[in-house]
Formats: C-alpha cells, sequence, structure tokens
C-alpha cells in the first residue's frame, strides 16, 4: 500500500477471499485500522475482491460460495467500497463452445490492486499455489460438473447469482462478475434475464482473447452491465496459453478499447493486473506512463 501511494494512485483493490483480509480475520479493530492506513496514504477503496479460490461448480460448494461472498460484500458496505469483484466460473448452457474455464484467474497472495480512474496496477507477488488437498477437491469438483445435469447446475447457479446480486442492491452495492467463459451475447443475455441492479461486470479484455472473442467488439454488448474493467494485454500462443505482455504489447488494441468504453459511458475504474515482474516498481511506472496518454 505505501508503494502505492508513491505512485499517484487514486485507489487500490485488495483481495478478501483469502488471507488475512479476509472478513473473518479481520476485526472491527483491524477494519478501522486499515481505513486510517489508507486515509493517511491518501489513497481510497476502488474494489474488493471476492475470489476464494474455487468456482460455483459442484453442489457441495454452492452454499459455501454465497455464504463467503455475503460476507465480503457486508464488508465492503462497513469500508464503503462500491464494487466487490468475483468469478463465478462458466454459467452451463450458455458457456463458450470451447472451454474457457481455464481462465479462471488464480488468487495472488498478498496482492493488491493500485488503482486509479483509468488507471491502476497490481502490486507483483507470487501466485498462491494449492494445497494438496486442494488441488484433490478442485479435480473432484470437475469431476462432479461432468456429471451433473447442466439444466440443473443453471438452475441453481442462476438463483445463487440472483439472490447475491439482491444481497448487493440492499447494500447499495454491486458485485461484478469476471467475463471470459461465455459469449459476450451469452453474458448479456443471463444479465438481462436476472434484471438486477446490484449485478454487474469485471471486464477482462485478456479472458477474451483468451475465450476466442473480440476485446473491443465485446464492449458495446456489455457496456450498461461494466462496473470495473482490467487494464491487461497479451497474445493467445498457438497451443491456446496466454502469454502476458506489458500494455501496448499485446494483442489488446489499446487505442480502441478505451474508445469502446467511452462509447458505453464507463466511468469505473480500470485496473491493472500483472503477473509477477523481476523489477514490479518499473513495471508499475512503465504501466503508468502508457496510460497517461488516455
Amino acid at each position: 500500500m505505501a508503494r502505492a501511494a508513491v505512485l499517484d494512485i487514486d485507489g487500490i483493490e485488495i483481495p478478501c477471499g483469502y488471507g488475512s483480509l479476509m472478513p473473518k480475520k479481520l476485526d472491527r479493530s483491524g477494519r478501522r485500522h486499515l481505513l486510517h492506513y489508507l486515509e493517511d496514504l491518501d489513497l481510497g477503496l476502488a474494489a474488493l475482491n471476492a475470489d476464494i479460490g474455487f468456482r460455483i461448480g459442484s453442489s457441495e460448494h454452492y452454499e459455501l460460495f454465497a455464504d463467503r461472498t455475503k460476507e465480503i460484500l457486508d464488508l465492503a458496505v462497513e469500508l464503503q467500497v462500491p464494487i466487490v469483484t468475483t468469478t463465478i466460473g462458466p454459467i452451463p448452457e450458455v458457456q463458450a463452445e470451447q472451454d474457457s474455464a481455464e481462465a479462471d484467474e488464480m488468487p495472488i497472495e498478498g496482492s493488491f490492486v493500485l488503482a486509479r480512474k483509468l488507471q491502476a496496477v497490481i502490486a507483483q507477488s507470487p501466485i498462491r499455489e494449492l494445497s494438496d488437498e486442494e488441488e484433490k477437491d478442485r479435480e473432484e469438483d470437475e469431476e462432479q460438473e461432468e456429471e451433473t445435469d447442466p439444466g440443473l447446475v443453471r438452475a441453481i447457479v442462476t438463483e445463487i447469482v440472483r439472490d447475491l446480486g439482491n444481497f448487493a442492491a440492499n447494500r447499495g452495492c454491486r458485485l461484478a462478475i469476471s467475463t471470459g467463459h461465455e459469449t459476450p451475447e451469452a453474458l448479456q443475455q443471463f444479465l438481462d434475464e436476472l434484471d438486477n441492479d446490484g449485478l454487474g461486470i469485471n471486464y477482462d479484455p485478456v479472458n477474451m482473447i483468451f475465450a476466442g472473442h473480440d476485446p473491443v467488439e465485446s464492449v458495446e454488448p456489455l457496456g450498461r452491465y461494466i462496473a470495473a474493467a482490467r487494464a491487461r494485454d497479451g497474445r493467445r500462443l498457438l497451443d491456446g496459453a496466454i502469454e502476458e505482455h506489458q500494455l501496448g504489447e499485446g494483442d489488446v488494441p489499446f487505442d480502441e478499447f478505451i474508445e469502446a468504453l467511452d462509447d458505453v459511458d464507463f466511468q469505473g475504474y480500470l485496473t491493472i493486473t500483472r503477473q509477477p515482474q523481476e523489477d514490479p516498481e518499473d513495471d508499475i511506472e512503465k504501466t503508468l506512463e502508457f496510460l497517461e496518454q488516455y
């Protein structure tokens, strides 16, 4: 956080789905201390991240996913944060033909997303590896997903997302789900059906490229739902993997991307998410310098 303060950053996004900033670990005294510390640094909170390490893809995790997300939404209210970002995974029956489930972003231990309007950056730290037990649970979840009726799973996921949207709306905040699993049109249809003011989208152009969608053209159909956006760049390799690049050096045409966001009147934070680099501070400065042109 202190590094963010010296880089002329307006706000940060912090991970609350794991680690010391989980609601159950951050007591009222800790929450007051966090707010005072940010105030002293002249930093705001752009969003809380609610990724908890798994998708809502198996029946045994539905309730846990909902309960943990609600805890973070309540924390957001107490910290006066309007946006909570999360990954719910593919929506059965409306997911893209290609399997983009691997586009899930793994939590980054101890990471802080530094943000300002159309300018943001992540303080790099090692990607958290799953324990053997967590990896086993993930494999069992994937096996169970394959065996479960997609129609039933879709109905349950829909009700959970609707309930979370209502929960967020009643508290004056918005739950922004990550893009990249479904086609833009399918995700738009899903959110249109829910018609819920507490739901939005955390738009990630690199996830769109990973899933085979145009990161610029996909903005328009999702425009009214975009509550947060990622400033990321990368290239899709021949084997389908994504190779991350500094902004302006990958396959995301940033001039067109920023223009598309302007066209849908996006007023939120553009948060730069970067994997660990050898020289994080230099990478942060280059990222901010690139975004200054916008």
